[in-house]
């Protein structure tokens, strides 16, 4: 079996702070890629520079560079999307500018897609480091709590029920075969692309992680999304938060995900009945506001009948809804 063709996308904006490193590990791989797709989203700064001089370094090494500078601002999301439809590789493995990679992650996440023909998405933990790329003494998993039982339903070729609760895949780390950009794309506006991904290829192939981190994952004050911890205050002010507004939200996304698995092929008519019963939960949801005695009965109904398990966080969930402001 020939080896298969590796791309990497990137995404750049303003990203000379820290656009070097991340560069250079790119060059240090074991493994190196076949192809490297750089979208830069109207950078302000010298970053196009950097990309010009890193372009003529890369194809010295027999790296194929292909540089995109968009005329106006896309934003992440959009720069992604249109990065991934200009990459050839049989796997595409997606780079934020500002982490830096570990030398062995194209050569490890290779292996594991060749030794597995069904997975179609893998990600991987990441060590959370400071500005000065200086450990945080966390992990990524460990600060998204990712629980024992998320990880068996994971391994047990079950991710679409997990990712349909919520994300558990970082852009950053993850790697994924042509099959899920051809599935995925276009983006529907008010999802973010790694997840948009991660849900798709949870319904089209078997999705899989690697529980080591294979990045350095850098927190500073201009991530576009970033990670941090969740302290034991910041849980109990989360109780009374008002919902209604963001789960309107998801109820308007997942209609977006539902017309687009209407156009997968083979048709996956088990997803599609899971999402349009986590949106009946969630218009139940949408719903409850006022004295908190009278939502009683409908957060006792969805409880009972084991949607705030499935869709939400359970217990934990119920009491959110009843304690929330309005």
């Amino acid at each position: 079996m020939s080896d298969p063709r590796l791309s990497i996308v990137l995404c750049t904006y303003n990203g000379v702070a820290f656009l070097p490193q991340q560069l250079e590990s790119l060059l240090n791989q074991t493994r190196l890629p076949d192809e490297i797709v750089i979208g830069d989203d109207s950078s302000l700064d010298h970053t196009w520079d950097l990309l010009q001089t890193f372009a003529g370094r890369a194809q010295s090494s027999g790296v194929d560079v292909k540089l995109v500078r968009h005329a106006t601002n896309l934003g992440y999301v959009g720069n992604f999307s249109a990065m991934l439809q200009q990459a050839t590789g049989d796997l595409l493995f997606l780079s934020d500018q500002d982490d830096v990679w570990r030398a062995d992650k194209l050569e490890v996440m290779a292996s594991r897609f060749q030794q597995d023909r069904s997975l179609v998405l893998l990600h991987s933990d990441a060590r959370l480091v400071d500005e000065k790329g200086d450990s945080l003494r966390a992990g990524l998993f460990e600060s998204l709590e990712l629980s024992e039982i998320e990880r068996q339903r994971v391994r047990a070729d079950a991710a679409f029920d997990v990712l349909l609760r919520r994300n558990i895949v970082t852009g950053a780390t993850a790697g994924m075969r042509r099959i899920v950009v051809e599935k995925a794309l276009p983006i529907p506006s008010g999802w973010v692309h790694d997840e948009w991904l991660a849900l798709v290829a949870s319904v089209i192939g078997r999705v899989d992680f690697i529980d080591e981190p294979l990045i350095d994952y850098r927190q500073h004050g201009n991530n576009q999304i970033g990670i941090q911890k969740r302290t034991w205050k910041k849980r109990l002010d989360d109780l009374l938060l008002p919902r209604a507004k963001e789960i309107g939200g998801k109820v308007a996304r997942l209609g977006g995900f539902a017309d687009h698995l209407r156009t997968i092929d083979p048709f996956p008519a088990h997803q599609l009945e899971r999402v349009k019963d986590m949106q009946a939960h969630l218009l139940v949801r949408e719903q409850i506001r006022g004295v908190r005695v009278g939502r009683l009965m409908s957060i006792w109904r969805e409880y009972a009948n084991g949607r705030y398990r499935r869709y939400d966080t359970g217990a934990r969930g119920a009491l959110r809804d009843f304690l929330r402001r309005d």
